[in-house]
């Protein structure tokens, strides 16, 4: 079973020796003492605090959302109580309001959560509170014409919205200039 699951990986080269004796026993003690070993806590624990440090948040960007941000933020402080660096909520909040203090757009949230004693002790409900905030922040929706709407969704227009008979009619007009000007006919659906 270890042969299938470790075959072609680095841990392969850990028990490779005792798959001739077929000795399962030995070879998942290896692994263990390889893989839960001082050396490798030591290496997630560095790891999960370089990570820490350097970790901000300033605003989405392609691939790195707040989903991201809140995600690694949440591995790390796994990894650091999984091998006995247990972090109070409290710090863990305090660290969250300096990680996004980048965030201008955020800066009212992280003043309530300071001020309220329920969220600053709860890790969280925190995020949960941050996370809904921007949100929120990022979805609104701005004029095109009387009676037409780009709805924007986290800096994307996500779709236009007619909301009455002027915006219909000059959604016509357009498609009616557009069709005038191109002979490709490009439509414009509603």
């Amino acid at each position: 079973m270890l042969r299938g699951v470790t075959h072609k990986t680095d841990a392969w080269s850990i028990i490779k020796g005792f798959a001739r004796n077929q000795n399962g026993r030995q070879a998942y003690i290896s692994l263990t003492a390889h893989f839960k070993g001082r050396g490798h806590i030591s290496r997630i624990k560095t790891d999960a605090r370089n990570v820490l440090e350097r970790i901000f948040w300033k605003g989405s960007t392609r691939n790195f959302t707040f989903d991201v941000f809140v995600s690694r933020l949440q591995g790390v402080y796994h990894d650091l109580a999984e091998y006995g660096d247990n972090r109070t909520d409290e710090s863990k909040v305090d660290t969250l309001i300096t990680k996004v203090a980048g965030d201008s757009s955020l800066s009212s949230a992280c003043t309530f959560i300071r001020n309220d004693a329920q969220l600053s002790g709860d890790f969280t409900a925190t995020i949960q509170y941050l996370s809904t905030r921007y949100w929120q922040r990022t979805v609104w929706s701005t004029p095109i014409t009387p009676g037409i709407f780009q709805v924007r969704c986290r800096g994307e227009i996500s779709y236009e919205i007619v909301i009455t008979m002027e915006g219909i009619l000059k959604l016509l007009a357009m498609q009616s200039q557009i069709q005038a000007t191109d002979t490709r006919k490009k439509e414009i659906s509603f």
